[in-house]
């Protein structure tokens, strides 16, 4: 097996930096014995968690932007009942934009799953560690979070007379929601459904974001854990090996 030269070493940081704690990883004290194929796979895999995360934030910022701005239209719509056209179809406009955002929160979901089931696929002792550590298990973390906002997004819909099968397409969609907001009464209901939306996405995907991130955490230590045994273990050989040499640890050996 190829040992990990100087050279491919800064390679791989210009290939994996996201975040402190990788670069804290990735500037570690590898001994040659790390192998180079690895050490791609653990920054990619680390790495990937990390860029999931820094997704995540962007998108609370986002949904937490639309709930100041759907508190606005609840204020103007109190004020002078229903929306004027141009509000109204700012409103639509946002309420799209929430859906594909909802949506996409559900596939990070998917992927941060995907990267621990490889995670644990290349590295066979990371699933006892967390049995044995904290007892984690993502995949059903992600599931759960996934799950509960599906069935509160749809709940949450119904109020206002939009099932499942309409979410399926974004015609339909904006369509029904339009419907929705012909009256004042009806303004006012959907402007709340949407703003229990926002707040529920919200909360939703800062747990999200928080699981990644103890994730990322765990996938981390694990790796600092293993890089401190194979130290151990070369500390260990380097040492039997000058046990075995002369005084002066082999200098005064003949030259050949």
């Amino acid at each position: 097996m190829k040992k990990i030269s100087k050279f491919g070493f800064c390679v791989a940081v210009i290939f994996s930096i996201y975040s402190t704690p990788v670069k804290a990883w990735l500037f570690g004290d590898f001994d040659g014995a790390t192998e180079w194929t690895q050490l791609l796979n653990n920054a990619e895999l680390v790495s990937q968690t990390y860029k999931m995360s820094k997704e995540l934030e962007m998108q609370i910022k986002q949904f937490q932007k639309w709930q100041r701005e759907i508190e606005s239209l609840k204020m103007l719509a109190q004020n002078i009942g229903k929306l004027p056209d141009d509000m109204q179809d700012k409103f639509l406009n946002m309420a799209l934009h929430m859906k594909k955002e909802i949506e996409r929160g559900a596939v990070i979901a998917g992927k941060v799953s995907a990267v621990d089931k490889r995670f644990k696929q290349y590295f066979k002792g990371y699933d006892n560690y967390l049995k044995n550590l904290n007892n984690i298990d993502f995949d059903s973390e992600y599931r759960n979070i996934y799950q509960t906002t599906r069935d509160t997004t749809l709940n949450t819909l119904k109020a206002i007379s939009i099932q499942e099968e309409d979410l399926e397409n974004d015609r339909v969609y904006m369509s029904k929601l339009k419907d929705a907001m012909s009256s004042a009464d009806g303004t006012e209901a959907t402007l709340k459904v949407a703003n229990d939306l926002v707040y529920h996405q919200t909360l939703e995907l800062q747990k999200l974001r928080q699981t990644v991130m103890t994730q990322a955490k765990m996938q981390t230590e694990w790796i600092a854990h293993q890089n401190e045994k194979e130290a151990a273990r070369q500390a260990q050989i380097k040492a039997m090996d000058s046990d075995l040499l002369p005084e002066g640890g082999g200098h005064n050996l003949p030259r050949f």
